[in-house]
């Protein structure tokens, strides 16, 4: 995990990666800056 690589993925205009592979790739980085996540009621239960 290299914050070189994070904000680079981060800024991309083209060739974006799909959020599953963000999330796998930088999991531990973007729970530190964003410590939680607004989930559906649906998605919740």
């Amino acid at each position: 995990m290299d914050i070189k690589n994070f904000k680079r993925q981060a800024n991309k205009k083209r060739a974006l990666w799909p959020i599953r592979r963000y999330m796998d790739e930088y999991y531990e980085m973007v729970l530190n800056l964003f410590p939680c996540f607004l989930l559906s009621p649906e998605t919740v239960s």
